[in-house]
């Protein structure tokens, strides 16, 4: 199921079923944090929100992204990753987008100069005008945590630094 999305073909993917709830018994705070309650065919269920989002097509839900990468901005919902995939197919090998101030700032990942007029046209193709970042940078390498992710919090620090 999905729920708290624009429209009822998308939102965050809910899971119901006893399998779920392991882990949550007698832990209430982490039960309210967890779980919420929804009508499923007439019966108020609780379901495990899972923090991915997703959308539905044709009967079939499909995963979109991690709702912590999801920001509102000029009253729009936007998926960070959106943005970056946008970046990535102007030919870019790796970019992440930060929230910062309410401003959106794309980080790319690259030996060789990046031509951001370039890389902001081909983006403005594929992007609604509040989704366009307001500050590029290129980076030799992205930087990564333990488990080899893009370490977004070093990120966002640099906007905040002005580095």
């Amino acid at each position: 199921h999905l729920v708290d999305g624009a429209t009822p073909d998308e939102g965050e993917i809910v899971l119901s079923g006893p399998q779920v709830a392991r882990g949550y018994w007698n832990a209430p705070e982490l039960t309210a944090e967890a779980f919420v309650e929804i009508d499923i065919e007439g019966t108020p269920t609780p379901v495990y929100r899972t923090g991915d989002w997703g959308i539905r097509e044709n009967g079939h839900t499909y995963f979109v992204s991690r709702v912590d990468r999801q920001i509102k901005i000029r009253g729009h919902r936007v998926e960070l990753g959106e943005i970056d995939k946008a970046a990535r197919d102007t030919g870019l090998r790796s970019a992440c987008t930060v929230f910062v101030d309410h401003a959106l700032h794309c980080f790319v990942e690259g030996d060789e100069p990046v031509d951001f007029a370039s890389v902001r046209m081909e983006m403005e193709r594929a992007l609604p005008p509040y989704a366009m970042p307001s500050s590029f940078q290129q980076l030799n390498s992205l930087p990564r945590n333990a488990n080899e992710k893009i370490d977004v919090n070093v990120l966002i620090e640099r906007v905040k630094n002005g580095s």
